[in-house]
């Protein structure tokens, strides 16, 4: 059973690499990027330097930690999941 992370959490701080990958509307994935040698949190401040504000949320299945990250602009056509690689 998978559990949402709280911000602190030193699992967010763990280097490793990570897959971005922008979801469309329609679920399908539109684009992916590459980060190596980071942290979620790392990855999380290119996004928002990049986008502005969003919301985060992630989870820990236990082997395996994925974020969703929901921007706030009201153009924005898409989201990001991110997965470590």
């Amino acid at each position: 059973m998978a559990k949402f992370l709280k911000d602190g959490d030193k699992k967010l701080d763990e280097t490793n690499d990570f897959e971005i990958q922008a979801i469309g509307a329609g679920s399908e994935i539109e684009d992916i990027d590459w980060q190596e040698e980071t942290t979620f949190n790392k990855v999380f401040d290119v996004l928002e330097k990049k986008h502005g504000s969003f919301d985060v949320s992630v989870l820990d299945y236990g082997d395996e930690l994925q974020a969703t990250v929901t921007l706030h602009r009201k153009s924005a056509s898409h989201h990001y999941r991110v997965l470590i690689a």
